[in-house]
């Protein structure tokens, strides 16, 4: 008779591997939960003071005189005052105000000038030129304190100056007869009307182009080549009913927080009404309120005219 021997049995010869994922589920579960409290607690308890401020360069000079004559006022007060201070370095725009009994002169630097330093300038200025007004007239100078703080992620630009071309509209870079640089869009006004806010510079090396075709808005975006893949394509999206969308939506990459009591408006670039291609998005005018608003800026524009 032939003896064989067998191995001991076990219980656990036939029985699968575990997944790992199920050995290691009590402390997956707990890195999981700890790192949302720790961004939670991090979301709401970073201080807004890490936002850069943008201060904007602009002085005021006002003058209070009891009842005098506008004419009286602009002869022997605003002019002499706009003369006076276009000697402070760093000055790039003068504008005023004249009316019955009072004056109000605002100075636009660069946005590169030290502002405490220049209203120190100004403030001498204005000590010097006190002796030659009026002995009624009152005079104080104060700087624009309204700050807009923001934050930038991931290739956002931070909001900056508009900036336009010269000439634009009309007219030509030659200097005007009186000896000062041409304005670009050739009528003072308009220039300064359309450059006294910022604007945002799309950030991205991927072109994104939003197609109408036949009333059906939709977007080409090759947003996964963008370098450092930070993109998701969810930063433009079309508003419903998909079929026949009327706006698209652009979330930035920026955090804007105005100051206490001020909305974060949003309008189309000036580009816009001198454009000739149909190339220059049309930014729908809107007001965000950032207080209740904690999230990143977002702009809604008009999508284009069917076959464009």
């Amino acid at each position: 008779m032939e003896l064989r021997s067998e191995a001991p049995f076990s219980g656990n010869a036939h029985k699968p591997d575990v997944p790992w994922f199920h050995r290691l589920s009590r402390p997956l579960l707990f890195l999981i939960v700890t790192l949302t409290l720790v961004g939670a607690y991090l979301a709401f308890s970073i201080p807004v003071a890490v936002f850069p401020n943008t201060d904007f360069p602009r002085i005021v000079i006002g003058v209070d005189n009891g009842v005098m004559p506008i004419d009286q006022m602009l002869v022997t007060i605003t002019r002499p005052l706009e003369e006076a201070v276009n000697s402070v370095p760093g000055l790039q725009k003068v504008t005023s105000i004249t009316s019955r009994g009072e004056a109000e002169v605002d100075l636009f630097f660069d946005w590169s000038a030290d502002m405490i330093l220049t209203l120190q300038r100004v403030d001498a200025v204005v000590a010097r030129m006190q002796a030659e007004l009026p002995p009624t007239a009152k005079v104080h100078s104060r700087m624009d304190k309204l700050k807009v703080k923001y934050a930038t992620y991931s290739k956002a630009v931070p909001p900056q100056p508009v900036r336009i071309k010269t000439p634009g509209w009309a007219g030509n870079p030659d200097k005007m007869e009186d000896g000062s640089p041409g304005q670009p869009w050739h009528c003072l006004p308009f220039v300064e009307a359309s450059t006294y806010g910022l604007e945002l510079i799309y950030p991205f090396d991927t072109e994104c182009h939003i197609i109408n075709d036949n009333g059906m808005v939709r977007i080409e975006w090759d947003f996964a080549n963008e370098n450092g893949g930070d993109l998701t394509g969810a930063e433009f999206s079309t508003f419903y009913p998909k079929e026949a969308s009327k706006h698209y939506l652009f979330t930035t990459k920026i955090d804007v927080q105005a100051p206490t009591g001020h909305v974060v408006r949003t309008e189309p670039h000036p580009r816009f009404f001198t454009d000739r291609t149909g190339t220059v998005p049309a930014a729908i005018i809107g007001q965000v309120q950032t207080e209740w608003w904690p999230k990143r800026l977002f702009v809604v524009f008009k999508a284009p005219a069917p076959g464009q």
